[in-house]
């Protein structure tokens, strides 16, 4: 395992500062000229060279190089050749672009703090408050220990419903004419997307049919997308039916004409499915979470709180549900419906960063070609987030990062072997990181 915050040492001399090719043997400094301001002139660059290379939606067939400059991919090529460019020697590894964790709750800058120690370089929240979300808003500005972050602020839910069992007392529906006035709160509020709870289980009081089409029209209206909160199949239909963009889960309650006719209906609506097996994993005979304990690529950035957090049992459920879901997932992902890969972190079983590497495993157990599986963490989360800036090695796009040992398109594990991450260009400083992503109590 190379810490990236002993990186250069580590690797013995695979990075260096090439000399600009005037300034060779005339005793100037090669490094960049720097304003009164102490900052560089020009944008730091960074030559990742030979390495083979995840794009995002693909394998490239042959290693490639990347050169950031500042915060942003500049080439992409073989042999390039970059003047005052820190290189650096990635054969034999995998560059891929940061991780996107499609579902998260996010409550303190730690749980940031801890996704980018493990290559999360972005967060796609789906329920906090607002205040909360512009805090951490205002935490990541600026700031190099932290993932970006996206949120849904409060979700869409009814009086009794999913949602309202934590102490966040989210603003409930009753009636579809107020859907739109309720879509255009949480926009004003920063939402960047609305999420709705369809949820029935567990003697939840589920939000009536008609206001979800209602809070579903006046965001499409309004150009937002929608995330729907499902766990039994026939609810996924109905939320497909009435043109919601996603899935916030996999439905894992359904029986097989349910479940033949809910693909059916995401397959032609082009509807999206965040998996989350990790969040039933924990019911499981062999939860994902304990195989993250016991992989030291994982375990030795955890502190003890984190491994108890992950350790928790699930509170409902067995080892039918995961079966389900992953059954569930690869029907969907044969027809063909786009799988997205999300943590839920923090419930039981789960946490920010290293549960998506688990979620990444579980994708490949339910079906998934590891490619498709990474692109479900990177680029096709982008793509139907509209993170156009994001989640792809292409010339333009923000350097986010993640440089890993092994090949991760052929054993999904190796994403945990992680030899370096960038955010925005930066080489994260991992020890740095941990030193943030603390907590004084999970509980």
């Amino acid at each position: 395992m190379l810490a990236a915050a002993g990186f250069a040492a580590a690797c013995s001399g695979r990075i260096r500062r090439d000399p600009e090719p005037e300034d060779a043997g005339n005793g100037m400094s090669s490094e960049p000229e720097h304003g009164q301001n102490g900052t560089s002139s020009e944008p730091v660059a960074t030559l990742l060279r030979g390495a083979v290379v995840f794009d995002g939606l693909r394998r490239l067939d042959e290693p490639h190089d990347v050169l950031v400059r500042g915060d942003t991919i500049a080439e992409i090529g073989v042999g390039l050749q970059a003047d005052a460019a820190e290189v650096v020697d990635a054969e034999g590894m995998t560059l891929l672009p940061g991780l996107i964790d499609a579902h998260t709750h996010l409550n303190d800058a730690a749980d940031l703090a801890h996704g980018l120690l493990f290559g999360v370089t972005t967060q796609l929240d789906m329920f906090t408050r607002p205040r909360t979300g512009e805090q951490l808003r205002q935490d990541q500005q600026g700031s190099d220990v932290y993932s970006d972050l996206r949120s849904a602020g409060w979700l869409a839910t009814a009086s009794g419903g999913h949602g309202t069992q934590f102490r966040l007392a989210p603003p409930v529906l009753s009636d579809a004419s107020r859907a739109r006035a309720w879509v255009e709160d949480r926009l004003a509020e920063g939402s960047d997307y609305i999420k709705i709870v369809s949820e029935r289980a567990f003697e939840f009081n589920p939000l009536p049919n008609d206001i979800i089409a209602a809070l579903i029209d006046a965001a499409d209206e309004l150009g937002a997308l929608t995330v729907t909160h499902v766990s039994e199949a026939e609810l996924a239909y109905e939320a497909v039916r009435a043109g919601t963009n996603g899935l916030a889960h996999v439905f894992w309650d359904y029986d097989e004409e349910e479940l033949e006719t809910t693909v059916e209906a995401c397959r032609e609506a082009d509807a999206f499915v965040v998996a989350t097996l990790a969040l039933v994993s924990p019911s499981s005979a062999d939860p994902i979470s304990a195989r993250l304990i016991d992989d030291d690529r994982i375990a030795q950035w955890l502190t003890d709180d984190v491994r108890s957090q992950l350790a928790q049992p699930s509170p409902a459920g067995d080892d039918t549900w995961t079966q389900r879901a992953k059954a569930a997932v690869g029907a969907l992902h044969d027809a063909g419906v786009t799988i997205l890969a999300g943590s839920d972190a923090p419930n039981p079983g789960t946490f920010f960063g290293a549960t998506l590497h688990g979620e990444l495993e579980l994708l490949v157990e339910a079906g998934l070609p590891p490619v498709d599986a990474l692109a479900g963490a990177t680029g096709r989360t982008a793509e139907r987030f509209g993170l156009t800036d994001r989640g792809r090695i292409e010339v333009g796009r923000r350097a986010d990062l993640l440089l890993v040992e092994g090949d991760p398109t052929t054993d999904i594990t190796a994403t945990r072997e992680i030899a370096a991450i960038y955010r925005g260009g930066q080489l994260v400083d991992r020890e740095r990181v941990a030193t943030h992503a603390t907590y004084d109590d999970l509980d």
